[in-house]
């Protein structure tokens, strides 16, 4: 009967990346299921040789190409099962034995649902399974990731969940692997057989899509919705880098020029403040308004010219969502930076009041699609210096203060752009961390691109609770927000710590995505370009 029940549900499915069932038979106590035949063999085939049969070889040696469309393929089945099936269905044995390889480079999950009862787990998949089925009868949507994360290692290296044939300390690939999970390492286990051939970029975000997905909490791993929509854009061939190529020297204003433009850097001309820096609004006469950033010389650690070699840099970044430099001075022992003017202030501005200036009140309250639209456009800004340009920029300063908001062509909406990238962090040495803690390269005063991912999780953090990194006017248990906040970070209890200012006009699904990526930024840092695809999905681009 259960038989009958499932087969009644699975001849229902129909999708590009799921194997057809094309027939069955219950005579004389069998059971026999009729499937699309796979020309090419299983994923498993492929890499290691037929399974079962003895002698068997590997299939050619998959190009890196190869290895990205079957993991998107794969990925794209169970988000059908998973997402779209009514009602959802766990596959439960995930493995590379049922990734199906056919013609014209196209992969189809396999095995789904009629083999056993996908809820139970008394069939162990040895290497596959997450380790909360040791202590379960049930599998789960977010055990198939971590299975999917098990094939996406197998691509990514050609070795097997488990071989025994291996030094011990090797044998176990999550163990072996999981250490390696990050640009600057993951070259060291790559599969030897692609000689070298793939876009280092494309494989460090396979990997730290893997490494997501290998999390011991289920709740901190991804949805298949969020890993289809990750692997999709990853690059099939090896990409050019971006060269930063300079557009023109920017404008080197005199200091009789700044003052009129600051009114003499007045109080009432000023819009920020903090340990290293104070912002002036500008009120020229003529010409775009702009911001004035006067720099603290009592924590300079370079000299004029180190400092006049960072300009050069920065002013070859053209980015969207990065702050545009528009001139420097750098007359009678000061640094100026002039940017444009950020219209609706920082993020920070808006959340809480204008930083360091008493009595300064919060902006408008953000609606959710705002929210979630500024951290998109920052996380789109902080991916560019990252990924595309070359060498790779720190940011350095990573927090709600350098994120700043623009009037928008979309009705309603805001515009955002990460700011006080490089500049500043070169002026003091990459030190200056003004107050906003957390991140264990904070005590150690390194800066790296996980200490900026980390810094973009705290944000998010921000957007969701509506509440600062740190505020010393709440209970002491609240007064840390990342120490508060990570337990609720998953689809049952974010509610409970969001944004009462939002009144409940929210998307949950969207807030659980973002709950679920903040908690990702903060425990397991994953690269930028998977946290853009993953707000994608949250934001109307």
């Amino acid at each position: 009967m259960l038989m009958l029940l499932q087969l009644s549900v699975v001849s229902g499915l129909n999708h590009e990346h799921l194997t057809g069932l094309l027939g069955y038979c219950m005579e004389e106590d069998n059971r026999y299921l009729v499937y699309e035949y796979a020309p090419l063999g299983s994923l498993h085939d492929a890499l290691y040789g037929r399974k079962g049969l003895e002698g068997a070889e590997p299939g050619p040696v998959l190009s890196w190409d190869q290895r990205r469309k079957i993991a998107y393929d794969a990925a794209k089945g169970l988000e059908y099962l998973h997402e779209e099936a009514n009602p959802s269905i766990v596959h439960g044995d995930v493995r590379s034995s049922n990734v199906l390889l056919f013609n014209d480079d196209i992969s189809k999950i396999a095995d789904f649902n009629l083999a056993r009862d996908p809820r139970s787990c008394s069939t162990r998949a040895l290497g596959y399974d997450p380790p909360e089925y040791t202590t379960t009868e049930e599998k789960t949507k977010k055990g198939d990731v971590y299975s999917f994360a098990v094939v996406l290692l197998e691509l990514l290296t050609g070795r097997k969940p488990v071989d025994d044939t291996l030094p011990e300390e090797e044998r176990d690939l999550v163990t072996w692997a999981t250490p390696y999970l990050s640009e600057d390492k993951i070259e060291q286990i790559i599969d030897p057989r692609l000689n070298g051939e793939f876009p280092l970029n494309g494989v460090a975000k396979v990997a730290a899509l893997a490494g997501m997905c290998l999390q011991d909490e289920p709740d901190f791993r991804p949805n298949m919705a969020i890993m289809a929509k990750a692997l999709k854009p990853l690059p099939a061939e090896p990409e050019e880098s971006v060269e930063a190529e300079c557009e023109g020297a920017v404008k080197v204003y005199t200091m009789d020029e700044l003052n009129e433009m600051t009114n003499n850097f007045s109080y009432m001309s000023l819009l920020a403040k903090t340990s290293y820096a104070s912002v002036f609004r500008t009120y020229y006469k003529t010409g775009p308004l702009t911001a004035v950033k006067k720099l603290d010389m009592s924590v300079a650690q370079d000299s004029d010219t180190d400092f006049v070699a960072q300009l050069s840099v920065v002013t070859k970044l053209k980015h969207d969502h990065l702050t545009e430099l528009l001139g420097y001075c750098l007359e009678e022992n000061n640094r100026i930076l002039v940017y444009e003017l950020a219209t609706m202030g920082s993020l920070h501005d808006v959340l809480y009041g204008r930083k360091q200036i008493s009595g300064a009140e919060p902006g408008p309250g953000l609606t959710w699609d705002r929210r979630a639209r500024v951290a998109y456009g920052a996380a789109k800004g902080l991916e560019y210096l990252h990924n595309t340009v070359n060498p790779p920029i720190v940011h350095g300063g990573v927090r709600s203060s350098n994120v700043l908001m623009f009037d928008s062509l979309i009705p309603g909406g805001y515009y955002s752009k990460i700011a006080d990238f490089n500049l500043t962090n070169a002026l003091l040495g990459d030190t200056a961390v003004d107050g906003d803690l957390g991140h264990e390269d904070d005590l150690t005063e390194k800066r790296s691109r996980k200490s900026d991912v980390y810094g973009f999780g705290l944000v998010l953090l921000e957007l969701l609770t509506g509440r600062k990194p740190v505020d010393e006017t709440l209970p002491e248990e609240e007064q840390d927000l990342v120490t508060w906040a990570i337990p609720y970070l998953n689809a049952e209890n974010v509610e409970q710590i969001i944004d009462p200012k939002l009144d409940d006009d929210f998307s949950v699904e969207d807030v659980a995505k973002v709950a679920e990526l903040a908690g990702l930024c903060i425990q397991e840092e994953p690269d930028m370009s998977t946290v853009v695809e993953i707000l994608k999905t949250c934001v109307d681009v």
